[in-house]
């Protein structure tokens, strides 16, 4: 596989959203574009612009939005510096060991990915390890010859320069600019912005400026002459050079899965068990010391009567007998109802919510991985 093949093509991808109580909205208007294998590609533009949103139509979490004539062509078809905390848990790693340690996740899976989506790697690093990760994922590309597009925001001119090619979105989720960093300038100035340029700081670099044209109003000169020039050039390079290879795929990339079996249950079982014994064994040591506390506390605030027999119960199998009641059993009565009671909400109900909220805040996990092919047939 030669390293300037095209992984994945958009043509005029519109993807809007509407509700009962809301109008529609469109997220990304007729946005075209390609990435090609061996090649780290930036996804920029402003707050809003629809980086997310487009990252997640390629990979085929977004699907009912998409409108009918949109068009995703698809290929028929580690090394991350992180042998220094090999023996150091992840909870203990830093933000950009964590985020690197991510990225080898997907590198080990059964089948190994040709294109990765990566949402903002860089978010709440500095900039020593903001370029840290970039290098790794640059080189990770090459090695491997696969595809990486990584949304990122307000990159300096050293990571910049790092990627092979950069998309941008404006407001209104718009592409203005598709092309190597060194073709910006020359675009600009092409659109006729030269004035722009010209009237610019001169600390300011080319993408800096075309960040700050991002976030104006679409309707703007300005941002209509890059949108004319950026769908004319885009789409014809997918029609030319890559269509002729690639599969049409309406929703994105096209998830393999498997049935759900008894052996992945047993294995994701293990998992949580291992993960609780090594990452979280403080909460299940404050939960017993919360259940012992609880039993002292019950013992005294009830007597030492409680749990005997009160009632007459035995005396319903004896005809013979007589039930005598007394202001004390029926106290005890009493007594062990609100004894049940409260051990049915400790004992049941607290284990029962612990839970629900493990179960809400690790489903995305598991959805996640049974998306990227981590329980597939062999």
């Amino acid at each position: 596989m030669s390293t300037h093949k095209t992984a994945i093509a958009w043509i005029d991808l519109k993807y809007s959203i509407s509700g009962i109580l809301r109008q529609n909205k469109t997220l990304l208007d007729r946005v075209n574009g390609s990435v090609d294998f061996g090649s780290l590609t930036a996804l920029m533009g402003p707050s809003g612009a629809g980086k997310t949103t487009l990252l997640r139509c390629l990979n085929g979490k977004h699907k009912s939005g998409l409108s009918s004539d949109s068009k995703i062509y698809v290929s028929g078809k580690q090394q991350l510096l992180l042998s220094h905390v090999m023996d150091t848990r992840v909870i203990d790693c830093s933000g950009g060991e964590q985020k690197r340690v991510t990225i080898a996740l997907e590198m080990t899976s059964l089948v190994k990915p040709n294109l990765l989506c990566i949402d903002e790697p860089t978010t709440g690093l500095d900039s020593e390890a903001a370029e840290t990760i970039m290098r790794s994922l640059k080189s990770l590309s090459q090695l491997h010859n696969i595809a990486i597009i990584a949304s990122i925001h307000q990159p300096n001119n050293e990571i910049v320069q790092m990627f092979d090619k950069l998309y941008v979105l404006s407001i209104g989720g718009h592409c203005i600019f598709s092309g190597q960093p060194k073709q910006l300038q020359p675009v600009l100035m092409q659109c006729g912005i030269e004035e722009i340029l010209t009237d610019r700081r001169e600390d300011q670099t080319a993408i800096e400026l075309l960040l700050n044209i991002s976030s104006i109003n679409e309707n703007n000169d300005c941002i209509q002459r890059l949108i004319q020039n950026q769908n004319i050039g885009a789409k014809r390079h997918v029609l030319n050079t890559a269509a002729d290879h690639l599969v049409y795929s309406p929703h994105g990339i096209d998830i393999k899965t498997k049935r759900f079996t008894f052996a992945d249950l047993w294995h994701l079982m293990m998992r949580s068990m291992l993960y609780t014994y090594m990452s979280q064994w403080k909460p299940l040591l404050l939960q017993s010391v919360f259940y012992i506390l609880t039993a002292l506390i019950t013992s005294q605030l009830f007597s030492s009567g409680i749990g005997r027999t009160d009632g007459c119960y035995d005396s319903l199998w004896d005809v013979n007998s007589s039930c005598f009641r007394t202001l004390e059993s029926d106290e005890l009565l009493h007594q062990n109802i609100k004894f049940i009671f409260l051990n049915s909400v400790i004992i049941m109900f607290m284990p029962l919510t612990i839970t629900s909220l493990a179960f809400s805040s690790e489903i995305h996990i598991f959805l996640n991985e049974h998306q990227n092919s981590k329980f597939i047939e062999n």
